[in-house]
Formats: C-alpha cells, structure tokens, sequence
C-alpha cells in the first residue's frame, strides 16, 4: 500500500507519523486499501484550524473523509474513527455486491 502525504500546515511529524501507523494497520485489517492520501492544511495564523482530507483508494470509488478542528490531536482522532466507519461500511456493501454477483450453476 502507498501512503501519500502532503503536509502544507507544517504540523510535526509525530501526527503524520500517527496517521500512516494507523492506515498500515487498517490494512493489515481490512486488507482492501490499495492507496491512502493525506492531505493536512490550515487556516489562520493566530489559531489555526486545521483541515485533514483522507483519501483511501479501495476498490470502486474512492472513499474521502474531510475533518477541521483546532487540535490537531483530537482531529486526527475523530478522523481515523470516521475512516474506520467508512471501510467497515464499504467491506459491507462490497460483501453484499459480491454475494448478488454470484449465481451458481
């Protein structure tokens, strides 16, 4: 899997660090990640409000996740949980197409 990341808030590394930890495991989880881009920006410059886009390349469409906060800490948190709903839902519906597909004979 290629993690992709473009760090334009200048944020330290630990946090991109977090984040490509916790995509290689929902790999290793969910096995259907073919690519991740990350994407961190901010807006402002006394508090800044960051913005991370997640996009998770999965087969069919890719899936984008967007989230702003102030901290960094509890954005890249609410974030990772709402890209762990988006795959346990696409696993879902790509089961279920799978099932539809298959007629037996």
């Amino acid at each position: 899997m290629n993690i992709t990341v473009r760090n334009k808030a200048q944020v330290p590394n630990k946090y991109i660090r977090f984040a490509k930890w916790k995509m290689r495991k929902l790999q290793e989880k969910f096995g259907q990640l073919l690519y991740t881009k990350l994407y961190v920006t901010s807006e402002g410059s006394r508090s800044p409000v960051y913005q991370i886009t997640f996009i998770l390349g999965v087969p069919g469409h890719d899936i984008i996740v967007k989230h702003k906060s102030e901290d960094m800490k509890s954005l890249l948190a609410v974030s990772i949980d709402r890209v762990i709903l988006s795959l346990a839902r696409h696993k879902d519906k790509h089961i279920e197409k799978c099932r539809l597909d298959y007629t037996p004979k």
